[in-house]
């Protein structure tokens, strides 16, 4: 991978094709909402097509660019974030009907983490995180990895 542009802030990307009036869209907003500004920067990535809704206008107002990346590919989707610097890209589709899995498999950014769109491990070398909360993985589970992906629980 070359050289990432660097910033004071972490750059998290949200990549998703449910930016819209939908089950993601509305567990999540409160969150990109609550990012401290001051150290992150974030991004989202929607790949579903435009939307006119009410979710939709909330959720273009809490990031710090909503990109439209639904007429682009996998590979110039992942080098978008690439250029943008991006730190942290987070797939909120996972393997669901409309996921665009191959940008993360073209590495769009150093870590990668699967959350809430799909709840559980893809599986899949690329995917370097599964975040989730002790529903998902149970803390008397233990376990720590599955299929080559680490766990980070959240706390609450």
């Amino acid at each position: 991978m070359s050289r990432r542009p660097r910033s004071d802030k972490i750059r998290i990307a949200y990549i998703s094709a449910d930016f819209r009036d939908h089950p993601v869209s509305l567990l999540t907003a409160g969150l990109f909402e609550s990012h401290d500004r001051s150290k992150f920067e974030i991004i989202a990535l929607a790949y579903g097509g435009e939307a006119h809704d009410p979710v939709r206008t909330r959720l273009e107002g809490a990031f710090d660019r909503f990109i439209d990346v639904s007429a682009m590919s996998d590979a110039e989707t992942a080098s978008l974030a690439r250029e943008l610097g991006v730190d942290i890209a987070v797939d909120l589709t996972g393997f669901t009907g409309a996921n665009r899995t191959k940008i993360f498999a073209l590495r769009a950014a150093p870590i990668q983490l699967s959350y809430i769109g799909y709840l559980g491990t893809m599986g899949a070398p690329y995917m370097d995180y599964l975040l989730a909360d002790a529903t998902v993985i149970p803390m008397r589970s233990g376990r720590t990895t599955w299929s080559g992906s680490s766990a980070c629980r959240a706390i609450r």
